[in-house]
């Protein structure tokens, strides 16, 4: 989610995706997820499994389960959420994530009420942000900065494994004798669980995201597929990693499962079900593929001539690390096809932006004229792009991507300018009159002796709308004064009769000048 977007989201399931940061969501905005489940998701840049919330962004999930994310990297980073901003949890279940639950940062803060976080092997919250309690949570350290009375640390919530249990998603359901059971606050409960299961079923709300239904503390769930992970490089023989697609075969029934791999990162985190696997790739629209061979662990030389594939297993429960999809340089056959056969699509032709290139220094303005005010200033050279033009009739002036306008005398554009649309120029600003001159300028002092020469002059401040004062001597200035002064004391060279000119100035321009001479010091 962007800096300005807003998402309000129910009964969403996010699985068994990745990415560099935030494996299921990567938030900048304003993000609420209701009765949703994010679940078997991996961040492959080691922060934020199963959430990402960036500066900027406030995350809210009431009613969701976050479990059995992964990060990629070793140590705590939030491999359920990391939070850089402002988060809050309400009935919410954060369990048995591979490093630890949720990691506060860079002066992130969160807060936690009626939720369970337990079973993370980094532990259930990490960081160095503010953790705040609103009481009735449960965790199974004390880690999470619960010091509310209605707070349970250092407690097992005793859950069953993760299963569909009813609702869009996989959840935990609290087992018979759970601290969770009928011991959320009865001042807040709210009226469904994650399920859409009415609250409460017993006598009160259940902590977490699952409402254990009446007469059914042992529900049986469908559980889980047992995942085993696989993880490894991604490599390719050029500057950058393209867009592509990762594909694992099983070698006893030849199914094959996909994944894209589009954020150009130099690893991988899939889960699979167990079996004997090999693995491969095809960048988007190319014929040549690459995979785990024989010549990976040779070391990829010329010498590596084996290019079978290399068969791996994967266990329930276990990753198999170290399975580099690197080896581009087999010849035809070596990789198999993937599902559907090869799709080359041509090469797309790529259409440039509309921009600009500054052929001097310039101001970009707050309207399309030299009478508006400058709004910031662009060195020769600079390239930007062009979201707008001058209406047609006018001068053509090009607006910027940030909103101010620039003079086509000051740019050499490129792209397709002529599909700029047109912008109507704001309103003119109001010019600003001149000051009025100041009154009864005069010299009030004049010293003249064998050590001093000084001459102490004042007038009358006239103005109401002044920005200062501009004095000169023999035509050249000797001093800029600020708005409301008065008088000025100068020591001018010895000899001859010197001359005084004052004037006003604002942005609107100077006042009529007045000006006076002394008699000169010898």
């Amino acid at each position: 989610m962007g800096a300005n977007g807003e998402a309000f989201l129910y009964d969403a399931w996010f699985t068994n995706n990745n990415g560099s940061r935030g494996g299921a969501v990567f938030n900048r905005g304003l993000v609420h997820l209701y009765r949703s489940s994010l679940t078997n998701n991996s961040a492959l840049g080691g922060q934020g499994g199963g959430a990402y919330n960036d500066f900027g962004g406030a995350l809210f999930l009431q009613n969701a389960t976050v479990s059995a994310n992964m990060i990629v990297s070793p140590g705590p980073g939030g491999s359920g959420i990391f939070n850089l901003e402002d988060l809050r949890l309400e009935f919410v279940t954060i369990y048995s994530n591979n490093a630890d639950g949720i990691r506060i940062d860079a002066g992130g803060h969160f807060t936690l009420e009626n939720s369970i976080v337990a079973a993370h092997p980094l532990g259930n919250c990490t960081g160095s942000g503010g953790m705040f309690s609103n009481g009735f949570n449960i965790e199974d350290a004390d880690t999470c900065g619960l010091i509310e009375s209605s707070d349970l640390p250092n407690t097992d919530p005793l859950l069953g494994v993760a299963g569909s249990y009813g609702g869009n998603g996989l959840s935990h359901a609290p087992i018979p004798a759970s601290p969770a059971i009928d011991s959320a606050t009865p001042d807040t409960c709210i009226a469904y669980d994650q399920r859409n299961v009415p609250r409460p079923q017993g006598a009160g709300c259940d902590r977490g995201a699952v409402e254990v239904e009446s007469g059914s503390l042992a529900p049986t769930p469908v559980p889980a597929t047992p995942y085993g992970s696989v993880s490894g490089a991604v490599c390719y023989p050029s500057e950058g990693i393209p867009p592509m697609t990762l594909y694992f075969q099983n070698v006893d029934d030849q199914s094959v499962s996909s994944f894209p791999h589009l954020d150009g990162s130099s690893g991988y985190l899939v889960e699979l079900d167990p079996g004997t696997y090999v693995a491969f790739a095809y960048p988007d629209g190319m014929s040549i593929g690459g995979s785990y061979s024989q010549a990976v662990p040779c070391g990829l030389s010329a010498d590596c001539t084996d290019h079978s594939l290399i068969p791996f297993s994967v266990q329930a429960g276990q990753e198999t690390a170290g399975i580099d999809i690197c080896d581009w340089y087999g010849g035809p056959g070596d990789v198999p096809e993937p599902p559907g056969g090869l799709s080359i699509t041509p090469t797309p032709t790529v259409s440039l932006p509309p921009m600009a290139r500054f052929t001097m220094n310039a101001f970009c303005r707050k309207g399309p004229g030299t009478v508006y005010d400058t709004a910031t200033a662009y060195e020769q050279g600079r390239e930007v792009p062009l979201i707008g033009r001058s209406e047609p009739g006018q001068p053509l002036w090009w607006l910027t991507d940030l909103r101010c306008w620039v003079s086509d005398a000051t740019v050499e554009t490129s792209g397709p300018v002529d599909e700029i649309p047109t912008f109507p120029a704001p309103p003119t600003p109001t010019p600003l009159a001149p000051p009025q001159a100041p009154a009864r300028f005069r010299i009030s002092d004049w010293v003249c002796n064998e050590k001093l020469y000084r001459v102490t002059l004042n007038w009358v401040d006239q103005a109401s709308n002044e920005d200062g004062y501009r004095l000169y001597r023999d035509g050249g200035l000797i001093a800029t004064l600020p708005a409301g002064s008065t008088s000025y004391v100068d020591m001018p060279p010895r000899g001859g009769v010197h001359t005084y000119v004052l004037e006003a100035f604002n942005d609107g321009g100077a006042s009529a000048q007045v000006s006076l001479k002394d008699q000169g010091c010898q």
